[in-house]
């Protein structure tokens, strides 16, 4: 596959085949919007997290990654953050100490 999944805590992944996703949508046309919604969603977030990645500084990446996603820096590992934010662990750590200095 070109791309997967990496579950850093524990996950439930549902997966419906293709064929099966037209035959629900046939047979319940709710689930046609509902999965257009889900697809614009995670559209809007993609581009949003490319424009970011391209446009800012890596200093504003983590800044906006904090406001958005406050809980994550206890849950997961620095190496991880680093990663989504396009940055090695040891620049992160450099904007860490910035932040608290």
């Amino acid at each position: 596959a070109e791309l997967y999944i990496e579950a850093l805590e524990d996950t439930e992944v549902l997966v419906i085949k293709a064929k099966d996703k037209e035959d629900l949508y046939r047979r319940i046309p709710a689930f046609e919007s509902l999965f257009r919604q889900l697809l614009e969603r995670a559209l809007s977030t993609l581009q949003h997290r490319f424009v970011t990645t391209v446009a800012k500084p890596a200093e504003e990446r983590y800044e906006e990654f904090l406001k958005r996603y406050p809980e994550i820096p206890n849950r997961i590992s620095q190496k991880h953050i680093a990663a989504y934010l396009g940055i090695t662990p040891e620049f992160l750590s450099k904007i860490r100490r910035r932040r608290l200095g």
